[in-house]
């Protein structure tokens, strides 16, 4: 009875310690692939950057151990155990995070810059750029997506940890329970993801300090190399007087002969210019007074050319107004549009008139091609009837219907 009682109090107190703690949340599928991918991807790293380092290389190696030894499961209690999301955007942005090479100096000019000694860390930078990583300087994005999966991981390690206790303490079983090894799963992550901010931060003080000193002593050789680069450009400048002196002088000396010589020429020039002129001059009004007087005679031509054409071009335009604007009145005819100066006489500035000679003119061509104008003749009349009384507007409906009636 005594064993009993003592199996189910130890019984009961697992189970109270078990409600104790919160459950773990539900993530989906597509979270926990990422979650799986995203531990060997964190293993991968801690590898891969580890060079020499046994310490983080057993790390990596332990971490790889207790994820394969444990089951499709046990694995999804870890995920569960904390923000996956957190670790996912971590562990993505470390491990896709592009390598950022330090520019070095230029080489011309100057060429005897120092160049930012990084001691071990540019050893350290090859390594990274092999591996696909950053590492000098680190990302400031980089170490809050750490940070902030750090801070999540540690808490989901403490509470697995005493869950773990609890149980051990209860159950009076060995660390080989579930609750314990998805405890060491979460504290190997969050050291792992430790080491990794490690990882990445390590070289930040060491280039800062090498590109500090770098700009000091940059500054120095600079400073060197503008007094030397002032004296040189003195020595120049008084070296360019010297020779804009002589220059000078030369420069005089030949303008003055060039002007005895050019006063010469001028003269013997001026002489042969006032001859060929005044041939010129005489040779110019012969051909001025032949030209003028075979000008006068194309003009003549021209200006009867010009108003013969310009008659023929009058009655053309006349034409085309007149048949211009028998277009529009037929059209206006043919669809019984109403405009103003076709339903008034001409007497009031309209054109009544000639949509009746265009209607009498159309009844008369189709009349003479022995085809039918229906009652075309009949709202003629009617037309005439009305603009005899005065109206006009009812003129121009019966004109339109009568010139309807005759070509359709």
């Amino acid at each position: 009875m005594k064993i009993a009682l003592k199996q189910l109090l130890i019984l009961t107190s697992a189970v109270l310690l078990l409600c104790a703690v919160p459950a773990s949340a539900q993530i989906s599928q597509q979270d926990f692939a990422a979650f799986q991918t995203n531990v060997q991807n964190l293993v991968g790293f801690l590898q891969q950057t580890a060079g020499n380092d046994t310490t983080q290389l057993s790390l990596a190696n332990d971490l790889q151990n207790k994820i394969n030894s444990l089951s499709s499961d046990q694995l999804y209690q870890v995920a569960s155990s904390f923000n996956v999301a957190a670790f996912n955007n971590a562990v993505t942005v470390i491990t896709n995070s592009k390598p950022t090479q330090r520019n070095p100096a230029n080489t011309d000019p100057p060429s005897n810059l120092f160049n930012p000694n990084f001691l071990l860390c540019q050893l350290v930078q090859n390594v990274a750029s092999s591996a696909g990583q950053t590492l000098v300087p680190s990302d400031p994005g980089t170490i809050k997506a750490l940070d902030v999966s750090i801070a999540v991981a540690k808490v989901a390690a403490i509470g697995a940890d005493k869950l773990c206790s609890g149980v051990v303490v209860v159950a009076g079983e060995g660390t080989t329970l579930p609750q314990c090894i998805i405890a060491e799963i979460l504290d190997l992550i969050a050291q792992g993801l430790t080491r990794a901010k490690q990882v990445l931060t390590f070289c930040d003080p060491v280039v800062n300090s090498a590109e500090v000193e770098a700009a000091w002593q940059n500054t120095v050789t600079i400073d060197t190399d503008l007094a030397n680069h002032d004296v040189n450009t003195a020595n120049h400048l008084s070296q360019i007087d010297q020779h804009l002196t002589q220059i000078d002088a030369e420069v005089t000396s030949h303008s003055n002969a060039v002007d005895t010589d050019l006063a010469g020429r001028m003269v013997a020039v001026d002489t042969d210019l006032a001859s060929r002129l005044s041939n010129v001059d005489v040779d110019l009004n012969n051909s001025l007074t032949a030209v003028d007087t075979d000008l006068n005679g194309h003009l003549n031509l021209v200006d009867t050319d010009l108003t013969t054409r310009a008659t023929q071009i009058d009655n053309e335009i006349s034409t085309f107004q007149t048949l211009d604007l028998r277009l529009k009145i037929e059209q206006a005819l043919s669809t019984g549009q109403q405009i103003g100066l076709f339903e008034m006489p001409s007497s009031q500035g309209g054109y009544l008139e000639l949509v009746r000679s265009i209607v009498v003119d159309t009844i008369n061509k189709v009349l003479a091609s022995g085809l039918s104008v229906g009652t075309a003749s009949k709202s003629l009349t009617t037309g005439d009837a009305a603009k005899a009384s005065g109206q006009f507007k009812s003129a121009y409906r019966a004109y339109a219907s009568a010139y309807q009636a005759a070509v359709n």
